[in-house]
């Protein structure tokens, strides 16, 4: 998953002013979801995921698009997708 809009834009002038734009690009996917968490908290969002028996389940606050998916990596995509769709549309 990557970012668009304004959810993209926000995302990287947050990476520049904490110092990781040029590294991050270069992390492992599960490093890169870490820093993706730090900054869903710096707005006043959790990006939450769970596994529950086999599948994972997803969440934005457990408020916005709860679901499921079959890998933590799905999971992981859709609960980032749904905060950039947060973030475009309210921007």
């Amino acid at each position: 998953m990557k970012l668009t809009g304004k959810a993209k834009e926000q995302f990287e002038e947050w990476l520049r002013e904490s110092g990781y734009l040029l590294s991050f690009y270069e992390c492992p996917h599960s490093m890169q979801w870490g820093v993706y968490q730090d900054w869903a908290d710096s707005l006043g969002e959790e990006l939450y995921i769970s596994k529950d028996g086999v599948r994972w389940f997803w969440a934005l606050d457990y408020r916005y698009s709860d679901g499921y998916a079959e890998s933590l990596p799905q999971a992981r995509n859709a609960a980032l997708e749904s905060l950039n769709d947060l973030i475009n549309q309210t921007v």
